[in-house]
């Protein structure tokens, strides 16, 4: 397999393992919520199967949780892999650097931002700065549910238009 198709397919597989840690991250979030309003609803009147559903309920919070984190991990180490690749794809030839820098844009806006404007509101939030750390919250929502996204998928196209196309056989000159 040759380097072309190598790099297509680790920026694919970083946007995909993205994606669907996300995705988790939202299982687990709706699943909170599912369980606290189950909670609050067999306080009030209980149910023959109240147990049960709590059990498999924290099941299902406690797997796309762990499975969140474990792919969250899994990009953290492909987009590690993807920007020095990337960074050094761009010190080469002047051929085909569009990848690489969408790469490394999505890494950034998926990444790198939504990191620094969470450590920000954080920070905002201790020293209580409570309308600055409302911006920075509605910013970090804003970075990794609109323009995270749209990033990531440009990076799953620009790596299967590489993967693709570094896996076509030599050009053949014009016909007669």
């Amino acid at each position: 397999m040759g380097a072309h198709r190598r790099f297509g397919i680790l920026t694919g597989l970083a946007a995909v393992c993205w994606a669907l840690a996300l995705a988790l991250v939202l299982v687990a979030a709706a699943t909170g919520l599912f369980m606290v309003l189950l909670g609050a609803s067999e306080a009030l009147t209980p149910s023959p199967t109240g147990e049960r559903d709590a059990r498999l309920g924290l099941g299902v919070l406690l797997a796309s949780a762990v499975g969140a984190v474990a792919l969250g991990l899994l990009t953290l180490v492909l987009d590690a892999v993807v920007a020095v690749l990337s960074l050094r794809r761009l010190r080469g030839d002047a051929h085909g650097r569009a990848v690489p820098v969408l790469s490394l844009v999505a890494v950034g806006l998926s990444m790198v931002l939504p990191l620094l404007l969470g450590g920000l509101a954080l920070g905002a939030g201790a020293l209580e700065l409570s309308h600055l750390a409302a911006a920075l919250w509605w910013m970090l929502l804003g970075t990794v549910f609109a323009l995270a996204p749209c990033a990531r998928l440009a990076q799953l196209l620009g790596g299967l238009v590489t993967a693709v196309t570094a896996s076509r056989g030599a050009s053949v000159g014009p016909l007669p």
